[in-house]
């Protein structure tokens, strides 16, 4: 199972209980329109989104297609992908764990740039922030918030660049999740990974060559240029090291 697919049974295997916020006091149609920006609040409790604004004039999404943070995810560059899956669940666990310990989960936050594909099929770099409002009785997030701003004439290309805030954010290991995205990016090339990740879900060959248009000829190339650039000795020894290193 890829990141992205371990973000999705994440927030969807959140337990349900009562929450200790009433989100009903912060008026989110209150909100305005904010050019270069979309705004978005989710329930994972009520399992919809709660508010979201931007969609349209940013990204060229109608609002109403726009499900959840699992289906927003789904726009991110492929290459982006699992290392924004890992930090946003990452991020979910430090916010249930710093309320276990007294502080108030929104008192943390996680920001983070990446690419996002537009509409029209262009992408652009964004800067995401995000913090969990409301916590369930055990801790376990029940809804966020987060805002995420076209930062494309500030940022085009480049690696992502991602911190945590708030008490013991150093807890989590955003900078070794980076770090290990960027050092095996260079090893492996981007089909390379691409394919690592079809294996991280558990796909065969031929059908990775159907999904991506390649001869399974082609694709076990590329495995074994993984295994030879790796040191690895299988698949499974492969697809772990991908887990390990943020990039399925």
């Amino acid at each position: 199972m890829g990141a992205s697919e371990h973000f999705r049974a994440y927030i969807q295997e959140l337990e349900q209980g009562e929450s200790i916020t009433d989100f009903s006091a912060l008026d989110l149609g209150k909100l305005p329109e904010i050019a270069s920006k979309v705004i978005y609040a989710y329930d994972y409790h009520a399992g919809k989104m709660l508010f979201t604004s931007g969609f349209d004039h940013v990204l060229g999404y109608p609002s109403e297609t726009v499900i959840d943070p699992a289906f927003i995810i789904g726009f991110v560059h492929p290459d982006d992908q699992p290392i924004v899956a890992n930090l946003s669940q990452k991020s979910l666990e430090y916010s249930a764990r710093i309320f276990k310990t007294g502080v108030k989960p929104w008192q943390g936050h996680l920001s983070l740039d990446y690419r996002i594909r537009r509409a029209g099929g262009q992408y652009i770099r964004v800067l995401r922030e995000s913090v969990v409002l409301a916590v369930t009785d055990k801790g376990l997030p029940v809804s966020t918030l987060s805002i995420m701003t076209d930062i494309d004439h500030i940022k085009h290309d480049g690696n992502i660049c991602a911190k945590m805030f708030g008490p013991e954010a150093k807890l989590v290991p955003i900078h070794s999740i980076l770090e290990s995205q960027n050092k095996y990016s260079d090893v492996l090339s981007r089909r390379e990974i691409e394919i690592l990740q079809h294996l991280g879900l558990g796909m065969p060959s031929f059908e990775i060559a159907e999904k991506l248009f390649l001869s399974t000829h082609t694709v076990n190339n590329h495995r074994k240029n993984m295994l030879r650039k790796t040191g690895l000795k299988n698949t499974a020894d492969l697809v772990r090291f991908g887990l390990e290193n943020g990039l399925v």
